[in-house]
């Protein structure tokens, strides 16, 4: 089925409605990757990886679908980092205690694999760290339609395209590109 409207103004509660019924669309150039939840949840893993003090973009990811802290969990984190880097902090899970035994087992998967696409920076291009990390976390898991797969592509491209035009990686201009 398309749907031809005069202006994509018009698409706003179209598009609204197809998901809030969970109806599976493709709309070219017609959303920003900005907002949509997984193209947030990379543009938080972006940020947490290359700024680790950056403590939004840590409980972001913490809460994103690949690691699935519940609240209370990442109260207990961020009760037990007060003042400290948020990442130094769930990087020594000895000062975990407090956390349910889901929450830990959650959080020992992230550590590991957060810690080892560390470890592995200099050796990838940033796309490729950045896609590698993501699927490393179980990003495309949690992928429901095909058109998901394809924004995660786009949001890679963009990172690909920025270190290409600039050489240098700028988060703020990656988010200006996903609008």
């Amino acid at each position: 089925i398309a749907v031809l409207v005069r202006s994509r103004s018009h698409l706003t509660q179209i598009l609204a409605l197809c998901r809030q019924k969970n109806i599976a669309y493709q709309a070219i150039d017609i959303e920003g990757l900005a907002h949509k939840p997984m193209i947030l949840d990379l543009l938080s893993l972006s940020k947490a990886l290359t700024h680790l003090g950056d403590r939004t973009a840590w409980l972001a990811c913490l809460r994103a679908p690949w690691c699935g802290l519940k609240l209370s969990d990442l109260l207990s984190i961020t009760n037990t980092a007060e003042k400290h880097c948020l990442w130094a902090t769930i990087e020594d899970l000895a000062a975990m205690e407090s956390l349910s035994d889901d929450g830990n087992q959650r959080l020992s998967h992230f550590v590991r694999v957060i810690k080892n696409a560390l470890q592995q920076r200099n050796r990838y291009s940033m796309r490729d760290w950045l896609e590698k990390t993501w699927i490393a976390l179980g990003g495309q898991s949690y992928i429901q339609h095909a058109a998901e797969l394809d924004d995660s592509q786009q949001f890679f491209k963009q990172v690909e395209e920025l270190i290409s035009q600039s050489c240098d990686f700028d988060i703020k201009q990656l988010e200006r590109k996903m609008i």
